[in-house]
């Protein structure tokens, strides 16, 4: 739903992403394939992916598979498939779809080390179903974890070339570092365990200094600066939450500048969200910072985004949650922030996340304020359209060409959605969602719901995009930090939607997971060894790593 700012509101009508896929049955066969196939599961060898078809009741569903080269029998449903591969493709039918208009069939994954790179496609198909989706399987994962032990391991995460010799390195925090004041290890690629620690100049026990994250060259000298925020620390080494940024100038990394709040205040948390752009257009590189804890107008945790010229530092404009619909009070303007060009305009624009906004009388429904650069008009509002209490609308936000069409669209994380009124889970609750909302037609909305439905598994906390697969076209990425896996409540798991479809899904966990992890708290895709293929990294940080139960680790695949 979208709102201009002066009350009127114009719905956006979200649909569940359709496959441009050829079906492998043509009609002559009397099998209609348009509509849409459900994989969850474990992806990796070893565990099991769950095949679920949408039809109606009645109908009689077949399963078209189709294996490739593999030397170990896969089953399906009980009955096993051995491969012949003199044949592109395998008919097997699956049974009648019960009255509940689904159909679960289980399909193990072998523990064998074949299976390992191998893509397998399954396409149901009944009347009135459904699209191919592709499971790929992912090869063997990287688990970084520090050595001593270090709490809160993994607690941010960003992905930039620091040091300009073309491959991507990882900046990664460690919120419980030094008693909690916080530290940030960098990785320069290829390589993927840290050899750089940079501290808070002026450390304090629960600064978080690490809990923002941004990188950029902001006065034009090649060399990439590195923005940290520490939202916990305050002045005169009070850790009281008034918040702070450091600037830390490349290419050493060992000058520091702080940069402050122009309205200082406890518990603003100044520094927990930093993003940059050129927002006025002037050509040179300014600095929004999130201070979602701010009390604006007597309202308290309204929020407020400031802007900073990143030349001069200096503070040039204050964004506060506009007026609109229902109070301002405990709305956290200035939690989740991205930045982008967004109507092609030459000035980047900035979106502004308030996950805890109250809308229609609901609490922490959400709502995202997108305002155009130079960011003086008036914001445009973005709503779900299927809002409910305690959704968390706009937890995460991200801007990028993930339709394809040379436009920004606006991704957003929704950890507490109930799921599309039409989607995979209508009658679950918070199974979380990720929405996308074109930003050539804004009334042509995708959502996402959680392919493996479970209460409060946090589907849509995280979103990034990267190409995962080298064809081109940006992934979708989804984190689901408090998932259950095989057991194991808030293990977590890794969701990809392969690009330019978002059809294909991958899941992907630990390699052993682990309870209480939290994986894909924070993920990103990077280029480590600078070949054009993005790596996928996801952080856990709350993993037992070496020093035990709260370590924190990430976690790195090539798929």
């Amino acid at each position: 739903m979208i709102d201009s700012g002066n009350g009127g509101r114009n719905p956006w009508t979200l649909a569940l992403a359709a496959s441009a896929l050829s079906p492998l049955l043509s009609a002559s066969d009397g099998l209609v394939v348009n509509e849409e196939l459900v994989l969850s599961g474990e992806t990796a060898p070893g565990g099991q992916v769950t095949l679920e078809v949408h039809a109606d009741p009645g109908e009689f569903a077949r399963l078209v598979f189709s294996p490739g080269f593999l030397e170990t029998p896969l089953s399906v449903g009980g009955r096993p498939l051995f491969v012949d591969v003199t044949l592109p493709w395998f008919l097997l039918d699956l049974g009648v779809v019960p009255a509940t208009g689904t159909l679960s069939i289980t399909s193990p994954i072998p523990n064998d080390a074949s299976l390992l790179g191998v893509r397998i496609t399954m396409q149901a198909a009944a009347p009135k179903l459904s699209n191919a989706t592709t499971l790929a399987m992912h090869s063997p994962s990287t688990t970084v974890a520090p050595t001593p032990a270090l709490t809160g391991f993994g607690g941010q995460l960003f992905v930039a070339d620091l040091n300009g010799d073309g491959r991507d390195d990882i900046v990664t925090s460690a919120l419980g570092a030094a008693g909690g004041a916080g530290e940030v290890h960098i990785a320069f690629g290829p390589g993927t365990t840290p050899s750089l620690v940079l501290s808070d100049p002026t450390p304090q026990s629960g600064g978080q200094f690490g809990a923002g994250l941004a990188a950029v060259d902001l006065v034009g000298s090649s060399d990439v600066d590195l923005l940290i925020g520490a939202f916990g620390a305050g002045p005169g080494g009070l850790a009281d939450s008034t918040g702070e940024v450091w600037i830390f100038e490349g290419p050493t990394f060992t000058s520091a500048t702080p940069l402050t709040s122009p309205t200082p205040e406890i518990a603003a948390g100044f520094g927990l969200q930093i993003r940059t752009g050129d927002f006025d257009g002037n050509g040179s590189v300014d600095i929004a910072v999130g201070e979602p804890g701010a009390t604006v107008g007597g309202s308290a945790r309204a929020g407020r985004v400031h802007v900073f010229d990143g030349a001069t530092l200096g503070h040039t404009l204050t964004l506060e949650k506009p007026l609109v619909g229902d109070t301002a009070a405990e709305a956290q303007f200035g939690f989740a922030l991205a930045s982008g060009d967004i109507d092609g305009d030459g000035k980047d624009d900035l979106a502004v996340g308030a996950p805890a906004a109250v809308v229609s009388g609901l609490v922490q429904v959400g709502e995202a304020w997108v305002y155009s650069g130079p960011l003086v008009a008036p914001p445009t509002r973005v709503l779900d359209i299927h809002a409910g209490g305690s959704s968390a609308f706009a937890c995460r936000l991200e801007l990028a060409d993930i339709v394809g069409d040379a436009r920004l669209d606006l991704i957003v994380g929704v950890p507490g959605g109930t799921g599309t009124p039409t989607g995979f889970n209508p009658t679950s609750i918070r199974v979380g969602e990720a929405a996308i909302y074109d930003g050539a037609d804004p009334l042509a909305g995708i959502a996402f719901d959680d392919p493996t439905p479970e209460d409060l598994g946090h589907f849509g906390f995280e979103i990034q995009t990267a190409d995962v697969d080298g064809n081109g076209a940006l992934d979708l990425i989804v984190g689901a930090n408090l998932a259950t896996i095989q057991g194991l409540t808030h293990a977590g798991a890794v969701f990809v939607y392969l690009g330019p479809g978002l059809v294909e899904r991958i899941e992907l966990t630990e390699g052993v997971p682990t309870a209480g992890a939290q994986l894909g708290t924070f993920v990103f895709g990077a280029d480590l060894d600078g070949n054009g293929v993005d790596s996928l990294i996801a952080t856990a940080p709350t993993d037992a790593g070496p020093g035990g139960t709260g370590t924190g680790s990430i976690v790195v695949w090539d798929l």
